[in-house]
């Protein structure tokens, strides 16, 4: 399993998720789906860090398309089933997360423990998509390849915390439908895959929204 493929799954379960949202709320199972792509995401911010050559690029191109996103993400839950919470959309997440691996990364055991914290309080206070449980799920994974079973524990907890809690507010049970996600992953093999212009992933994220806004007002 390479990184393209676990990039179409990702994208493929988040499409099934707003299509879902968007058009047909009653029907749950879209829903589900959706629950996959989230880790796959989470998992691939940390093996971008990891590859990366320039993480400050790495880390001010997904910041810009949380900007980029915020209008389309906006207008999503203006046309959808849910009200607008005021909420950040999922690039704030991985950009969020990204920083807390960096802080990890470089700096003590404790700091970096702390940094990460701030962090992820911030991303809930903020109301960023998934708000703290995203942003912790990224470093859970970070180190997937190495330490499977430790790692599925801690994402097993994370999201037994966030459904107990309902962090964030709104979380329900379907959350652990989101461990399917990490079938593919465990067998993910380090390989990049078909060759593939790496900003049409980023840009998807918006395109795909304005598309189905417009599908949903005009149809």
């Amino acid at each position: 399993m390479s990184s393209f493929s676990l990039k179409i799954i990702a994208v493929i379960t988040m499409v099934a998720d707003h299509v879902g949202f968007l058009f047909f709320p009653h029907i749950l199972w879209l829903r589900i789906i959706g629950r996959i792509s989230l880790p796959i995401f989470a998992f691939l911010i940390g093996e971008g860090y990891e590859k990366t050559s320039n993480v400050k690029k790495y880390f001010f191109r997904l910041a810009i398309f949380a900007l980029i996103s915020f209008v389309p993400h906006y207008f999503l839950f203006k046309v959808g089933s849910a009200p607008y919470s005021g909420g950040f959309n999922i690039f704030f997440t991985l950009t969020a997360g990204l920083l807390g691996l960096i802080a990890l990364n470089r700096y003590s055991t404790f700091t970096g423990i702390t940094a990460l914290i701030g962090i992820a309080t911030v991303a809930e206070l903020l109301r960023f998509d998934y708000g703290a449980y995203g942003v912790l799920l990224i470093c859970a994974l970070r180190g997937f390849r190495r330490h499977k079973i430790r790692d599925i524990a801690f994402v097993v907890i994370l999201i037994a915390i966030s459904v107990s809690f309902k962090i964030p507010p709104g979380t329900n049970s379907l959350q652990y439908f989101s461990l399917f996600a990490l079938l593919p992953i465990f067998f993910y093999n380090g390989a990049h895959g078909m060759r593939f212009p790496r900003m049409w992933f980023y840009w998807f994220y918006p395109a795909h929204i304005l598309i189905l806004i417009f599908l949903k007002i005009y149809m």
